[in-house]
Parts: C-alpha cells; sequence; structure tokens
C-alpha cells in the first residue's frame, strides 16, 4: 500500500442521485479499494 486516505461522502444526503455523484467523486480521487460496513448487495435501481 502507497497510500491510505479516509474522505468524507459529501453527497451522502442529497435528495437524488447521490449515486451518481459519489460514483463520480470517487473517479476524480481515483480510488482503488472502496470498505463499506453494509453489504451493497440488492442495493441501487438495478
Amino acid at each position: 500500500m502507497l497510500r491510505q486516505e479516509v474522505i468524507a461522502n459529501a453527497h451522502y444526503l442529497s435528495e437524488e442521485g447521490r449515486g451518481i455523484r459519489t460514483a463520480e467523486f470517487m473517479m476524480g480521487h481515483k480510488v482503488d479499494v472502496i470498505l463499506t460496513r453494509e453489504s451493497l448487495a440488492a442495493k441501487g435501481p438495478g
């Protein structure tokens, strides 16, 4: 591991589009790994 950084999700309180906005935010920071407290299975519009 070269570097570890924790960044708060600035979009978690958004009413709409928070998933897309968060994904764009992470892409902008070139995130390689995401750790979550809860499973993301069966989440989202799909």
